[in-house]
């Protein structure tokens, strides 16, 4: 009687895919990026695009987007923030409302590989069992390699090993779980903030993939994790001001930072249940030393 219960909160129909885009400084590709997040085939998605204080024509572009696509909202900060883990956090709370929503990130200069993206992420949701995927991806090659037949790479992510994952070693393993990033929104809403900030308590401002997607591998555990191996995200590599390019020292750190902690243990069905009738839920801590 447990089980089915969970299956019939999670199986609600359709599946609500939430997209997060943010970005800066990014007025050569958010065009591309938000045009093909609209012309996604499954209707069923809404996307907040967040502008970080831009100071180029970013935000005007967006604006446009926006304007004429009433799944879409967004908004430009004040003042930059510095992070995208600070305002994917405001945007999952702009355009979410039940635990059981699919987030799904698409950078501000990154873009989505074809219009049946959506549609392959919601049959992979229609698993009430799926909490959380990862892959695959594609390095994008500009106009001029590709007249002198310069082919794609295939982006470096695979599946992670059934051992790393039977026991729990997300942590202590090469991170894999890279773009197209997609969760569960209960498992971001137990990730404990602390682990997201910094000695100096604010929000991390650079590698906020692996410090957020590896507490969720943890929480979700082998049973709910999903490696897709079709192509779905284009990721543009060449943007000068990638933080790959820019920050590669704060990257490390932060990587070594989010490696010390203590490991999440693995939810229960039970604890979902609890978070998904409460009206408000409370995150919950569940990390411990192991």
């Amino acid at each position: 009687m447990e089980s089915n219960r969970t299956i019939s909160a999670a199986q609600r129909s359709p599946v609500n895919i939430c997209v997060l885009c943010a970005v800066w400084n990014a007025e050569e590709w958010i065009g591309r990026s938000l045009d093909s997040i609209a012309a996604q085939r499954y209707p069923h998605f809404r996307c907040a695009v967040i502008d970080d204080a831009s100071t180029d024509a970013t935000w005007a572009i967006a604006q446009e987007r926006i304007a004429r696509n009433d799944r879409f909202i967004g908004w430009q900060n004040d003042t930059r923030l510095d992070s995208t883990t600070e305002n994917h956090i405001a945007a999952v709370e702009a355009i979410s409302k039940d635990p059981w929503d699919v987030m799904v990130v698409v950078d501000g200069d990154d873009w989505l590989a074809h219009p049946g993206v959506f549609d392959e992420i919601a049959a992979v949701y229609a698993d009430p069992d799926v909490w959380l995927t990862y892959g695959s991806f594609q390095l994008w090659r500009n106009k001029l390699l590709e007249r002198w037949g310069v082919r794609a790479e295939r982006g470096w992510i695979r599946a992670y090993p059934d051992f790393v994952a039977e026991h729990n070693l997300f942590r202590y393993y090469h991170f894999e779980a890279s773009h197209l990033r997609t969760w569960r929104r209960f498992l971001w809403d137990r990730i404990d903030s602390a682990h997201l900030k910094g000695p100096d308590d604010r929000y991390v401002n650079t590698a906020g993939d692996v410090a957020t997607m590896i507490p969720m591998l943890e929480m979700a555990g082998p049973a709910h994790i999903r490696y897709i191996d079709s192509l779905l995200y284009i990721y543009n590599h060449k943007n000068p001001l990638s933080m790959g390019r820019t920050r590669r020292s704060e990257q490390d750190l932060v990587d070594l930072q989010v490696r010390a902690l203590p490991r999440y243990r693995p939810l229960q069905q039970g604890e979902i249940e609890a978070q998904t009738d409460a009206t408000a839920a409370t995150p919950a801590r569940l990390y411990r030393g192991l």
